[in-house]
């Protein structure tokens, strides 16, 4: 995970830092909180894109499905999330016809019985 230490807010950097070392041990993909569908994904994608922007760097826009295929999202991956973790991804996702971990979403989805 980003280290924030040569932030220009000292402060700001440490509380990140605290934020980071609380997101590590969380399980890929896992919902945080169910009422707002918070999920670990949301998190990292949060810091790293802070993380970016310290020294006003460019950030480059990318879709969820990408940032999955970037950051560890796999489909192999995704027998191991959670029912309500594999829900809240399977919402985020684009639903786009070829996407691999879509399509893994949807048939670990069916192995389960959830309903869409």
């Amino acid at each position: 995970m980003a280290d924030f230490d040569d932030s220009a807010d000292p402060e700001l950097g440490a509380a990140c830092n605290r934020l980071a070392a609380y997101v590590l041990p969380i399980p890929a993909g896992a919902v945080i909180d169910e009422a707002s569908g918070l999920t670990e994904t949301d998190l990292v994608m949060i810091l790293r894109r802070l993380h970016l922007t310290r020294k006003n760097v460019m950030i480059e826009h990318i879709t969820m499905e990408e940032m999955n295929r970037r950051y560890g999202r796999t489909a192999e991956r995704v027998k191991a999330l959670s029912d309500d973790a594999l829900l809240a991804e399977w919402q985020a996702s684009s639903w786009e016809e070829g996407d691999e971990v879509a399509d893994a979403l949807a048939a670990e989805m069916q192995r389960r019985n959830l309903d869409f």
